[in-house]
Parts: C-alpha cells; structure tokens; sequence
C-alpha cells in the first residue's frame, strides 16, 4: 500500500512526469517548483518503494481548500491511490476547520467525477470553456 506524506522539492521531476502523462496541458517542473516556495500551495504524494506513484495539489485559501490536480502514474491507476489521495487530503482539511473543498474536472471526465461523487463531492455549477476547448463542473464537499 502507498504511503501518502507531503511533498519535498525533490519530488518535483516526479510530479512533474506524471502531469505530463495525465494532463493534455501538465504543469512544469518550473511550475511546480515556483509553486513549492508558495505559503498556501501544498501537494500530498503516494509513494510506493520510493517512487511517486499519485499527487495531489491542492491551494488553502481562507477556509476551502481547491484541489487544482490529482494524478497517478500508469500501472498504479484504478488502485485505489487517487482515493488514498483524497481520504488524506480530506483528513487535512478537517484537521484545520476548513468549511469544504472544491474542484473543476472536465466535463467529459466520467471516472473522475463518479469517485469525487463516491467520496461526498456534488456538482455545483459549470465553468464554461473552462479548460479551453471543454467546459469545468465545479465540484464542492462541504466539512461542515
């Protein structure tokens, strides 16, 4: 089993791969690096025997929290990571009186909806075009 823990700068390359391998617009490595000196960006990582295998970064702001990413590499998907991920992130945010979570994903993005829906995510709104050429449902769970 994966042992999720917050991210080191030396995790940044990984991260960064599995973006790339997610993600038809990835963050960088620059990207993630910049966002590593952040006070309010932080990111969770699962890792298997040393590798980073899923992240999640996430931005507090007043008491939400928005997940701006969640990926797993390859092999490791439909494995139960992404929601170990989440459970953690989740746990965090309790942990600090955080009122709820949000997120955008992708209209056409079915697996990932169905299981922010499994873990208490509703769908609150669209952002139109949000990713450019394809609209954003606008997830929320409310802590409290």
């Amino acid at each position: 089993m994966a042992k999720i823990r917050p991210w080191t700068e030396g995790d940044v390359p990984q991260i960064a791969e599995i973006e790339k391998s997610c993600f038809s617009a990835p963050w960088t490595e620059s990207m993630l690096r910049d966002s590593f000196k952040s006070s309010s960006f932080c990111c969770l990582v699962a890792e298997e025997g040393g590798q980073v295998i899923g992240s999640v970064t996430f931005q507090e702001a007043a008491d939400e929290v928005h997940i701006a990413n969640l990926a797993v590499r390859q092999g490791y998907r439909r494995q139960g990571v992404a929601m170990s991920l989440i459970e953690r992130l989740i746990a965090l945010a309790e942990e600090k009186g955080m009122r709820g979570l949000t997120l955008e994903v992708r209209a056409s993005n079915a697996p990932a909806r169905s299981l922010y829906g499994k873990m208490g995510f509703f769908e609150a709104g669209v952002r139109k075009k949000f990713y450019g050429d394809e609209d954003g449902v606008i997830m929320w769970k409310n802590l409290r």
